[in-house]
């Protein structure tokens, strides 16, 4: 049985919207500042060691994010279809589809990291890391070996977002990013396993605290207990959470294979230390991300039970306070990078060998001050959609997002570095303004579909079904707006499969 306060959880995140989306965003909030600080740690400790050091930890990273990101799709996938499983009172399914999430990440993780294995080398070459090959394969040979822990422990906390448990959530990751961070001194120079040392330190971390997220599964505190006895995959259930993982791992893959030829062509017009320059000061951007992302994860289950109980003024009222308070806070954080940017800068310039960066790295950072709140809305509006049944959406916003960066790179590299950073702030505003279009798109079919199904469909109302299952353009005054737009028929056709 599951404790009082697994049950709390699970009122709750479906009980009044604001108080759910400000509960789990404080804790996931902590915990995702604490993951990006040990990342702030692993990139102090390494640029200790030298700019190839840290530049192996930059060229090697699409390579780690490919195999995270088989985790971090199944790990959205689970948070959104357990949720509203839990929403519609199905809590058998709810666990049923946690053990097949589970199952099924373990056998993909070893699939992704035996491809990773053979494309490793390649994806770094085109990267830029071509000459510093041995240090980069040194950092990522970890991760392609650990794969399953880091991969599961992802789907063990998006399972937990899934029934309001945010808090053991931030425990996890808050005790990951701690034995990182005490790990990465003693091996990276104490045992003196050099960029190694931090990827085995990660390693460990996951490891850790896999098994006790495992544990705590096992244990009964959860309000929500995988089923293994007799396990068997169920196409159905796989067909729920991939309609949402199966996307954002799209979308988890095709990041890092564009990063790829980004990185190139930075290189190409800065070499190597315009790569830090770029890659490095970005991290300020996503250090200012950490709140957004945390209400983003926060709604994102809110969004899917209150869809669960077909409820679209709850829905509605997620998205629009989440949207409000990233954009407060991002516009803060954008703020702060304006006007502090020397001192921000010198995390990473405290060295000799780095302190000729220094200014081009505060010219970055300034450049980069908008992107906070552009990201914002794309990421709000990007997990509305993935709750609503519209992951394929979300997937197109990447798209675009990834084909603008491969234009305006080519053309910015041609010119200087600065044209680069620029190029950066320019595609996430555009990119913040199709995500929100999107988003409003969304919302406009929701409301119909619910609309139509308590007119037609009274006697079932209790029955869940996916938007993606119906028609896309029934005739209906609204439905004819709607397809008179040929933007919008587009995206309609595509999303209808």
């Amino acid at each position: 049985m599951a404790s009082g306060s697994a049950k709390k959880n699970v009122d709750i995140l479906l009980g009044n919207p604001r108080r759910a989306v400000l509960s789990m965003s404080v804790p996931l909030f902590f915990a995702f500042l604490v993951q990006q600080v040990q990342i702030f740690v692993d990139a102090a400790w390494c640029s200790g060691l030298g700019p190839d050091m840290l530049s192996a930890l930059t060229m090697a990273s699409p390579v780690y994010m490919l195999v995270a990101a088989v985790g971090s799709a199944m790990g959205v996938g689970i948070s959104a279809s357990a949720a509203r499983a839990i929403g519609e009172d199905d809590r058998d399914r709810a666990e049923r589809l946690v053990s097949q999430a589970m199952a099924a990440t373990v056998l993909l993780s070893l699939l992704s990291s035996a491809i990773l294995f053979a494309a490793s080398g390649p994806i770094i070459s085109v990267s830029g890391g071509g000459n510093n090959l041995g240090l980069c394969m040194e950092y990522v040979t970890p991760f392609l070996l650990m794969s399953v822990p880091i991969t599961l422990y992802n789907v063990v906390l998006g399972s937990l977002r899934a029934e309001g448990a945010a808090k053991m959530s931030m425990l996890l990751s808050v005790a990951a990013s701690a034995i990182n961070m005490v790990l990465d001194p003693l091996l990276i120079y104490g045992l003196g396993l050099g960029i190694l040392g931090a990827s085995m330190a990660t390693c460990i971390s996951f490891m850790a605290m896999m098994a006790t997220g495992l544990w705590w599964y096992a244990s009964g505190k959860a309000f929500l207990r995988p089923k293994f006895a007799g396990f068997r995959f169920d196409k159905g259930l796989l067909k729920e959470i991939g309609s949402v993982a199966a996307p954002q791992c799209v979308m988890g893959v095709a990041m890092p294979l564009m990063v790829a030829p980004e990185y190139y062509m930075v290189v190409s017009c800065g070499g190597p230390e315009g790569l830090i320059t770029y890659m490095d000061t970005f991290r300020f951007v996503h250090l200012a991300m950490i709140p957004v992302s945390a209400v983003a994860a926060a709604m994102l289950p809110i969004v899917s039970a209150a869809y669960g109980r077909r409820s679209l003024p709850k829905m509605r009222e997620a998205y629009g306070f989440a949207l409000k308070i990233a954009l407060a806070i991002a516009a803060a954080c954008g703020i702060a990078m304006l006007v502090f940017a020397d001192q921000l800068v010198m995390v990473f310039t405290y060295s000799d060998d780095m302190a000729h960066l220094r200014d081009e790295m505060a010219l970055a950072l300034r450049i980069y001050c908008l992107i906070p709140a552009a990201h914002a809305v794309t990421r709000i509006s990007n997990s509305f959609m993935q709750a609503s049944s519209y992951s394929k959406l979300a997937m197109m916003t990447t798209f675009f997002q990834d084909g603008l960066f491969l234009l305006f790179f080519w053309f910015a590299s041609r010119i200087s570095m600065t044209a680069i950073y620029s190029s950066a702030t320019v595609i996430d505003i555009l990119l913040a303004a199709f995500a929100f279009l999107l988003a409003a798109w969304v919302m406009r079919r929701v409301k119909e579909k619910l609309a139509r199904d308590a007119a037609e469909d009274a006697p079932m109302r209790a029955r869940f079904r996916p938007l993606h299952a119906e028609g896309s353009c029934r005739r209906s005054p609204g439905r004819s707006r709607l397809c008179s737009d040929s933007l919008f028929i587009v995206i309609g056709i595509y999303i209808r499969h």
